[in-house]
């Protein structure tokens, strides 16, 4: 283990000299506008940081070689950290050559290839050696993963993976993507949101076109306005045929009691006529022949009455309710007989 301690000393060292920074946070990934944020060059922090990443390198291959993945992969993610600083720090493009290995030793080949092609496609400032690692480089990853071109209209749409924006149509670059199934959300203005399915394979490279749907626009016809009919005004209450039993049963019940009173009365009548009468019982029979011979008259008036009363409510309030109107009503009509001819007039009063 001298040697791991050795390894552990120099990686302490040279992280102590850099100015505040450190490697503190395990697995951390440059800040995506780091590459072409306007920074101070400083040289002497670009090799620094520089060695800082060959000391972490070469731990993730003794923690690999002891067959220790997890903690060779943490190694490997704060290289990468720290080539990513060098680069900010310097101008040399050769080092995105060693931020790629560390990348695809940390299982990241998708963002490898990315930096890789950068160093390749780059006019000046690589050097030869540098160039030609980050081909053979490339040649070997592109393998391994897929590269996809999008074609996506109307330009300036949202391009989302996951959740997570890529940008905007046009995209700079290609998508490198790993091998997988992957859904893509496009959005834009003016458009219908629109998802689409990519499937990547290994060592592929495929062009995706994308056009989204204008928004339709429909126009409905302004509908006039539904004509308002005023409810039917509800059916007149029946009319009550409790004063036509009460008038009717009054006038039977009065006729019935001034024929029993009237009959008492003859009957006294009688009494008081007959020759063999008593004194006494002429002076009684004529005295109640006298009462009876009223309560008969007060009988008969008052069935007059009553009957005058149902034939009012029958006539004026109950059947002229049932006929909804108390007008007389007239029709012309032909009259023909056998031998005459004209005209007649016929109605119901």
């Amino acid at each position: 283990m001298g040697g791991h301690s050795a390894l552990a000393a120099i990686a302490v060292l040279a992280a102590a000299a850099m100015p505040r920074a450190g490697i503190a946070q395990p697995a951390r990934r440059a800040e995506p506008a780091a590459e072409t944020r306007a920074t101070a060059k400083d040289p002497r922090a670009a090799k620094r940081w520089l060695a800082v990443g060959q000391t972490l390198m070469q731990r993730g291959a003794y923690f690999a070689s002891r067959n220790r993945p997890d903690e060779a992969r943490l190694q490997f993610e704060n290289a990468a950290t720290a080539f990513q600083k060098a680069i900010e720090a310097g101008d040399d493009l050769g080092v995105y050559v060693e931020l790629a290995i560390a990348e695809d030793k940390a299982g990241r080949p998708d963002a490898a290839v990315r930096h890789l092609r950068r160093v390749v496609r780059a006019d000046a400032g690589v050097r030869p050696d540098a160039a030609k690692r980050a081909a053979a480089r490339l040649d070997e990853l592109l393998a391994r993963v897929g590269v996809v071109t999008l074609s996506v209209v109307p330009p300036g749409a949202s391009i989302t993976l996951g959740g997570s924006e890529l940008g905007r149509a046009p995209l700079a670059e290609p998508l490198v993507l790993m091998p997988g199934t992957y859904t893509l959300a496009f959005q834009a203005e003016g458009y219908e949101p629109r998802e689409a399915e990519l499937r990547v394979e290994p060592g592929t490279e495929s062009e995706r076109a994308i056009e989204l749907e204008p928004v339709k626009v429909i126009v409905e016809p302004v509908q006039p306005p539904p004509e308002v009919v005023p409810p039917a005004p509800p059916p007149p209450p029946r009319p009550s045929r409790l004063p036509l039993y009460i008038g009717g049963g009054l006038t039977i019940a009065a006729i019935g009691g001034a024929s029993t009173l009237g009959a008492l009365a003859l009957r006294q009548h009688a009494v008081f006529t007959r020759r063999t009468t008593e004194p006494v019982a002429r002076e009684d029979a004529r005295a109640n022949g006298r009462l009876l011979a009223q309560l008969a008259d007060v009988a008969s008036i008052t069935a007059v009455a009553a009957a005058g009363f149902t034939a009012y409510w029958y006539f004026y309030r109950y059947k002229g309710r049932l006929d909804n109107s108390r007008q007389a009503k007239l029709d012309v009509v032909p009259w023909v007989q056998p031998q005459l001819g004209g005209m007649t007039l016929a109605g119901r009063f």
